[in-house]
């Protein structure tokens, strides 16, 4: 610059230098992450999905770049599609979804390890069975996301007109089966014969203190507490709803929201639902009759990762952000119990989710693999037992 500039005219040009540096020289801006997350919800417009948009705007209040892209697609589809995205569609998968802990053992392999996201300390606060229902044969494939328990759903104004306590052993939901049924218009415990009924049995098999597991991961149906079980089965049909056989798990729900039948076994999903749309129903939630320990019998579905995400470290961001108590918390009002300790301890009596806090430290998950095989074989054998063509020994030694 030349020597003669007055002193006023050098410190306007530095001035203008400084004003036009940004137009003339654009700076790049801060790249914004879109991550693509489908749930599995037959209405996307349901007020029971705001917990869920509440999260992402938390997340997204501290991670102000990245922006979380919500789908909801129909619980109908779920299964074939997110079988597509973890083999043939994998390069159109999204970032994260929502997948049931029971798919897990087929689909595992498409999802991100989770073994590692929290510490060992973070991991304590949670119950065994609340992490390790999300394991396929290798590792863990996602965290908590809503899980529910199994337990006895009784309408409380039949058991009050009764004057009867909630059962607490076997023999006494038989008595009060007897007791309430009132045919053709009411009837005792409703139990499915067809989809949900090799759940059931099982349920009853682990309240019996039971197994269907022996050496080396075989199943066996032929020992004494499976006949046991069975045979409780036949027995607590006899005062079921007509033609146990052909009546699915969803049907027995509904029979018991019209106020047909006195009692059922079903999760905490089903009760929460029961309770928000059912306003004429009173509802008691118990656990399971138990036999030396009480056995929880855990449903759930897990926030899972899938491996091509581009958006990895954000994903591993949002997941940790959900294993907080506080977004657990958010979390169970869709539905859900807790099992973290510190929410367990928190619910210890609500009357819903208060019912299974005593049993998540002995709590069990059916692994989808070992479900398959049982519905194959217990499918016969309920068959041929609550049919009446075999004895529940001859049913499981004929399945067997």
């Amino acid at each position: 610059m030349p020597a003669d500039v007055p002193r006023p005219c050098l410190v306007a040009i530095l001035l203008l230098i400084m004003i036009c540096a940004p137009a003339a020289f654009p700076q790049a801006p801060t790249a914004r992450e879109n991550i693509q997350f489908v749930i599995w919800h037959d209405d996307r417009d349901d007020p029971l999905l705001r917990p869920v948009h509440n999260l992402l705007w938390l997340y997204q209040q501290h991670q102000p770049t990245v922006r979380i892209l919500l789908t909801v697609k129909p619980t109908a589809g779920a299964y074939q599609q997110l079988k597509r995205w973890a083999r043939a569609e994998a390069e159109y998968a999204p970032d994260m979804t929502v997948v049931p802990a029971g798919w897990l053992d087929e689909m595992g392999h498409a999802f991100r390890p989770m073994d590692n996201l929290l510490s060992a300390q973070q991991q304590q606060l949670f119950y065994a069975a609340g992490l390790d229902m999300f394991r396929d044969e290798r590792h863990r494939r996602a965290v908590p996301w809503s899980v529910a328990a199994r337990g006895l759903l009784i309408n409380a104004d039949l058991l009050a007109k009764a004057d009867q306590p909630a059962p607490t052993s076997w023999e006494e939901v038989l008595q009060l089966s007897a007791q309430l049924a009132d045919p053709p218009d009411l009837y005792g415990l409703g139990l499915p014969g067809s989809a949900g009924a090799s759940e059931l049995f099982v349920d009853i098999l682990w309240a019996l203190g039971g197994s269907l597991t022996g050496e080396a991961d075989t199943t066996t149906l032929n020992n004494p507490l499976a006949v046991a079980a069975l045979a409780l089965y036949c027995d607590l049909s006899r005062h079921s709803q007509p033609e146990v056989l052909s009546w699915s798990q969803s049907g027995i729900e509904e029979l018991f929201a019209q106020q047909q039948v006195a009692m059922i076994i079903a999760n905490t999903w089903v009760a929460h639902n029961l309770a928000r749309n059912s306003p004429d129903l009173r509802l008691l939630v118990c656990p399971l009759p138990r036999h030396e320990q009480a056995v929880g019998h855990l449903v759930g579905q897990g926030l899972a990762i899938f491996k091509n995400s581009r958006h990895m470290r954000s994903c591993e961001k949002f997941a940790r952000m959900v294993c907080q108590d506080d977004c657990q918390e958010r979390l169970m009002k869709l539905g859900g119990i807790a099992v973290m300790r510190s929410l367990a301890a928190k619910y210890h009596a609500h009357p819903i989710n208060g019912a299974f806090v005593d049993q998540l430290e002995s709590a069990q998950v059916l692994r989808s693999s070992h479900q398959l095989r049982l519905e194959e074989v217990l499918d016969v054998a309920l068959y041929l037992a609550l049919s009446g063509r075999a004895t529940p020994a001859e049913a499981l030694e004929t399945a067997q």
